[in-house]
């Protein structure tokens, strides 16, 4: 099932965007594409030249990259969302730092999202983008969870291992808050709902087209 989210284009959000590591996060988005979805990529961070591999050396192009951050434009996006938008821009801040359970360390990583978010979020408007897709429930989903509410869009997550069971922040916040959340696994989901009562949880198992590999006919006498 493919769900219904906006004719136009959908940000997709990657912490580090195309690494060789998530070769299944931009092979879905390169199969998204191919089925007539338009989809923008944003990443946190752009990965080092020897982590892409041949075939995804095109999003380098293509992909926003939070970092290096422009820092007239940073201080601009604040600055235009604290005079236009003032209730939602220290309604947002004091949400994501004021949950129960947080730790220092999430805190401080937490204030770093919202200050690189609201960067973010400035571009999103821009492109007048309607729905963000975060990939992995931690940093990127964070970063989503801020802009959603800044800018009162919709966004969703696709969430893998680590990033749920490996000190997770703002976990239930981002369950209760989403459109739609994907997993990986029938564990994974039975779990997502022990953390917060979400209905709009579905499972996408990642696997291979395999059409895509064809076996070797011949052997040489070599082999």
């Amino acid at each position: 099932m493919r769900p219904n989210i906006s004719k136009h284009a959908v940000a997709h959000l990657i912490q580090v965007f195309p690494n060789l590591t998530i070769t299944f996060v931009y092979r879905e988005i390169m199969a998204l594409e191919a089925m007539g979805l338009k989809i923008d990529t944003f990443s946190i961070w752009r990965p080092k030249p020897q982590q892409v591999s041949s075939e995804a050396k095109g999003f380098l192009d293509t992909t926003f990259y939070i970092f290096p951050l422009k820092w007239l434009r940073f201080i601009k996006a604040h600055l235009y969302f604290l005079i236009t938008r003032p209730a939602k821009y220290v309604g947002t801040f004091i949400f994501v730092l004021t949950r129960p359970g947080m730790k220092f360390s999430h805190l401080r990583r937490t204030f770093l999202h919202f200050l690189y978010g609201i960067y973010l979020a400035s571009e999103i408007k821009q492109r007048n983008l309607q729905h963000i897709h975060a990939h992995f429930a931690l940093n990127a989903a964070t970063v989503a969870l801020i802009i959603s509410r800044l800018l009162g869009i919709t966004f969703s997550i696709t969430a893998h291992a680590n990033d749920i069971f490996d000190d997770p922040i703002l976990l239930k916040e981002k369950l209760e808050n989403a459109k739609f959340v994907i997993t990986i696994s029938e564990y994974n989901r039975r779990y997502l709902q022990s953390v917060a009562a979400t209905h709009n949880l579905h499972i996408v198992n990642y696997g291979l087209d395999l059409r895509q590999f064809r076996p070797l006919t011949e052997r040489t006498k070599s082999d």
